[in-house]
């Protein structure tokens, strides 16, 4: 009995579905289950659950699939003896990737069954059953997607809507017709928002705040589809998006973009104009509203506030420690033209046409930020300060509890990589739209971001004396390199070395957590007395032996936001010094 068992082989399945029409064939993933079972338990074969793998919503054109990934890796690691598909268009529908598969696994000494399609790949006549059912496969697929290819452009020439998802904002679909109808509500929106901006002057972000306080509901409102910021919620793309809409004028392009919703004005994305499909409409605006609105949106994108002349020392660099949004570096003007006027940083979610929430942060003036560059000067010119406080940290956390934690870290950032990968995935397969993708993609890497930190963080405490001693001795270097610029700093200078060496900071209240990006550095052993004066009047980290090629560590430090009245007195006691008064 015992030698019997010994000798049963060890069994997989492999499940795919990749449409509904697939299912409605008999190819569910529930049959497909089923039937690969009954042929397991008629042959004898066992089978583990952990080792049935199912790809739902991939195309059998690809090898990028998650579970079929996990199937050739456990594979490799000779986890089981056999393969069981329902039928092999469920593996692939690409030759090449079938013959090379099959390749690979008789190579491993594992067999690959087809409950619908017996055959042998251990003998030439198995073999040769298999490149025909490959190709036979592959043929298929290449048929049904011209044969849609062509319904389709039949279905357009025709006039009919063949759009995926909901039809534009200001039409319905006529399933009789199956044409595109107007829907007399919605056009008249459509219409209010053309002439807003073309006769009203009102910018993108206008239109969007005047859209939400009057209530107006947005095609998904309309037919019951729920959304993250509730009804009679617009964003600024959606309404840029209308704006840029040929269809209103009665006519529009099928297949005039490669990605349609994307670089909708740049050349790249068009597609070769004899593959352009003229399609007719009920026009909701003139041709004529409609080119004076691509003019205006013309001349408001080359007026954008955005063109400005001033430095931001910190542009870029603060994450607001409530939302996680990038803030906007904002320039005041004086009221009195003989003063400066006043940089300050803002959380974009403080702005009721960026979120329906607003932000609860503040405002953050330049000069309240100082301290940023004072904590840097710090760490540069007294190192050994930075690694203090994590003596007693690896003290009270000694042990394996660190790695265990650093290890359930990597797997949360595997995870959340793998979420990205899956999503481009989805999008490339045109599954989930183009906003969809970016929100999950930026939720994506905010996750991973924040598991990196605490990674890093936590590496930190399990550096050896060595390794402190290398850190510390390249904080030393550093700071010998940039000691004159540090001391003597112009704007620019000081925008030059926040950029490259502070990774972000996060803005939790008054307390600002910055993250330092500190370069490896080896001592010079030649410094270039010859450099001409004009060559360094503008300050260079090439100039100064460091660029991007140098490796890098992190290094992660707290400060308080300078107090208004702090600023004051520093304001006033510079005013004094530079006139001389004790």
């Amino acid at each position: 009995m015992e030698n019997e068992l010994t000798k049963r082989k060890r069994a997989a399945i492999y499940i795919r579905l990749s449409s509904e029409e697939q299912a409605n064939e008999g190819y569910s993933p529930q049959t497909q289950k089923e039937k690969a079972l009954d042929f397991i338990k008629n042959n004898g074969y066992e089978i583990d659950e952990k080792h049935i793998y199912v790809d739902l919503g991939y195309s059998g054109a690809t090898d990028k699939r998650p579970a079929l990934q996990k199937l050739l890796e456990d594979a490799r690691k000779r986890e089981f003896d056999v393969i069981v598909v329902y039928r092999l268009d469920r593996l692939f529908r690409n030759l090449r990737l079938l013959v090379n598969t099959a390749y690979e696994l008789r190579e491993l000494g594992i067999g690959l069954i087809s409950v619908a399609e017996p055959f042998d790949t251990s003998t030439p006549t198995g073999r040769a059953s298999l490149h025909l059912l490959g190709t036979m496969a592959e043929w298929q697929r290449e048929v049904n997607l011209e044969a849609r290819n062509e319904g389709a452009l039949k279905a357009v020439k025709e006039g009919k809507w063949v759009g995926s998802g909901l039809p534009p904002f200001g039409y319905d679909f006529d399933p009789k017709t199956q044409r595109l109808k107007i829907n007399e509500d919605e056009a008249k929106v459509v219409r209010k928002v053309f002439e807003w901006l073309v006769y009203d002057g009102l910018t993108v972000y206008q239109i969007q705040k005047r859209l939400n306080e009057m209530k107006i509901p947005t095609k998904f409102d309309r037919v019951g589809r729920k959304k993250k910021n509730g009804k009679g919620w617009w964003q600024p793309l959606t309404v840029w998006r209308m704006l840029k809409r040929e269809i209103y004028t009665g006519v529009y392009y099928w297949r005039k973009y490669k990605k349609p919703n994307r670089s909708l004005n740049k050349e790249e994305n068009l597609r070769p104009r004899k593959d352009w499909v003229l399609v007719k409409v009920p026009a909701i605006i003139s041709r004529e509203l409609f080119e004076k609105a691509q003019e205006k949106l013309s001349k408001n994108r080359m007026l954008s506030k955005r063109r400005t002349k001033n430095i931001y020392l910190f542009q870029h660099k603060l994450i607001c420690g409530f939302d996680g949004r990038r803030y906007s570096s904002v320039f005041r003007r004086p009221d009195n033209p003989r003063h400066k006027g006043t940089i300050y940083y803002i959380c974009p979610n403080k702005f009721r046409n960026q979120s329906p929430v607003k932000c609860k942060s503040h405002a953050i003036a330049e000069s309240r930020l100082s301290v940023v560059w004072e904590n840097l000067k710090s760490i540069l010119s007294n190192p050994e300060k930075v690694f203090t406080h994590l003596k007693e940290y690896v003290e009270q956390r000694k042990g394996p509890d660190i790695r265990e934690k650093i290890n359930e870290i990597e797997k949360r950032i595997a995870f959340w990589k793998n979420k990205e990968r899956r999503l481009a995935e989805l999008y490339s397969e045109g599954i989930i739209d183009l906003e969809i993708y970016r929100k999950q993609w930026e939720e994506c890497k905010r996750e991973e971001s924040k598991l990196l930190e605490k990674r890093e963080l936590l590496n930190q405490t399990l550096l050896d004396e060595e390794e402190r001693e290398k850190r510390v001795a390249s904080l030393k270097e550093l700071y010998q390199r940039l000691k004159d610029s540090l001391e003597n700093a112009s704007r620019q200078i000081k925008y030059e070395i926040i950029q490259r060496l502070i990774e972000k900071i996060v803005v939790k209240g008054n307390t600002l957590e910055i993250e330092y990006n500190f370069p490896f550095l080896e001592p010079l052993k030649v410094i270039n007395k010859n450099v001409k004066e004009y060559e360094l009047s503008s300050f260079c980290f090439k100039h100064e032996g460091i660029c991007c090629k140098n490796k890098t560590f992190k290094v992660f430090a707290k400060v308080e936001l300078l107090s208004r009245s702090e600023v004051s007195k520093r304001v006033w006691a510079k005013r004094k010094e530079l006139a001389g008064v004790k």
